[in-house]
């Protein structure tokens, strides 16, 4: 879905754009987009791409896997 979501909405794929230019880093569109992500195994390496990301009307959610004992 991703090729149709920027053919209608060009903004998204700036933004993904730019931000992947900013981090160095691969982001993906979540279903019909209305989300950009990227996934990260290390603590400090989320603070410092969230630190390298500004976007005005955007926000920044950072969320963590549940982790399960059994």
């Amino acid at each position: 879905l991703e090729k149709p979501c920027f053919e209608l909405n060009k903004q998204i794929k700036e933004v993904r754009n730019e931000v992947e230019k900013k981090t160095g880093e691969r982001f993906f569109l979540s279903g019909s987009g209305g989300t950009l992500f990227s996934v990260y195994n290390e603590e400090e390496r989320v603070a410092e791409v969230s630190n390298l990301i500004f976007l005005e009307g955007w926000k920044k959610i950072k969320v963590e896997s549940v982790k399960f004992c059994m």
